[in-house]
């Protein structure tokens, strides 16, 4: 609890220091990126972490693969504050807060669809334009991959979820008939 009230103090002060709607999305990307990074590699994680180096040391590591990444300003600033402050670890909660802030000043809202085989572009495209119109604002979708939903698609935007799955079909016509045998339903 304690670290999601950090974590959202930070995506805060970044999205006041970002007054341009147009860069928050390279704000954002930046801290993905450098989110991955530090989940891929333990070394570099290990680094940054390292209490026997120096802050400025870790600080220059951190500045370099900034750099690297391109990365704006903001995000510069607000992962190097992370750092000094022994709170980089923290960096991939403050990114998906602030990513839904992005979403928030964007008018735009996040949905998942999760299928049972990798969706292409061209199968995603009007499932986020259907979605948007049922949303009524821009939608940043998400695809998952589960093979246990067998197929169809299971889709959650705003707090409501959509069952449109194989497995939920099954699933109800299972119940409907347990339910005619017992003699519940005629």
């Amino acid at each position: 609890m304690k670290n999601a009230l950090i974590a959202d103090r930070y995506a805060k002060a970044l999205g006041a220091a970002i007054a341009d709607t147009d860069q928050l999305e390279s704000n954002l990307e930046a801290l993905d990126a450098l989110s991955v990074l530090l989940a891929e590699s333990e070394s570099l994680h290990g680094v940054l972490n390292n209490p026997s180096l120096r802050i400025p040391e870790r600080v220059a590591v951190l500045d370099a693969l900034l750099q690297r990444l391109k990365a704006p300003a903001p995000a510069c600033n607000v992962a190097a504050l992370m750092l000094r402050r022994g709170r980089i670890s923290l960096l991939p909660n403050v990114a998906e807060l602030f990513r839904r802030r992005v979403d928030q000043r964007s008018n735009r809202v996040a949905a998942t669809v999760t299928t049972a085989l990798p969706l292409t572009d061209k199968q995603a495209e009007p499932l986020k334009l259907g979605l948007q119109e049922f949303a009524g604002c821009d939608v940043r979708l998400d695809r998952r991959v589960d093979e246990t939903i067998v197929g169809g698609v299971v889709t959650e935007i705003a707090g409501v979820i959509i069952d449109g799955s194989v497995r939920a079909r099954i699933d109800r016509i299972s119940r409907a008939l347990i339910e005619n045998d017992d003699g519940i339903m005629n």
